[in-house]
């Protein structure tokens, strides 16, 4: 069965400009279109009631898939599928 990766793109839906993560994960499925919504479906309940939710604080993120490719076995297994990059954008005047 083919693996698929896909960089995503998680937003927080109420400041989508200033807070985010990066991700990168893999699934196996006989099309991409359905690796794609395994993947998705998986980051949002991870990012929802999982073990990223306690870093992520905001309501469900906004999931978008920048890049997709069809890798091998070999490039899978030496991809971690977890882990994600935050990143968040103070406002001109925010003093924290």
């Amino acid at each position: 069965m083919p693996i698929y990766q896909f960089m995503v793109h998680g937003q927080d839906p109420d400041d989508p400009e200033r807070h985010g993560f990066y991700t990168t994960r893999h699934a196996h499925a006989t099309e991409q279109r359905t690796a794609e919504a395994l993947v998705l479906a998986s980051l949002a309940k991870e990012f929802t009631t999982g073990v990223s939710a306690d870093h992520w604080a905001a309501g469900p993120p906004l999931l978008t898939v920048e890049k997709a490719r069809r890798i091998g076995w070999l490039t899978a297994l030496r991809a971690p599928n977890r882990g994600s990059t935050f990143y968040r954008e103070e406002a001109a005047g925010d003093t924290h």
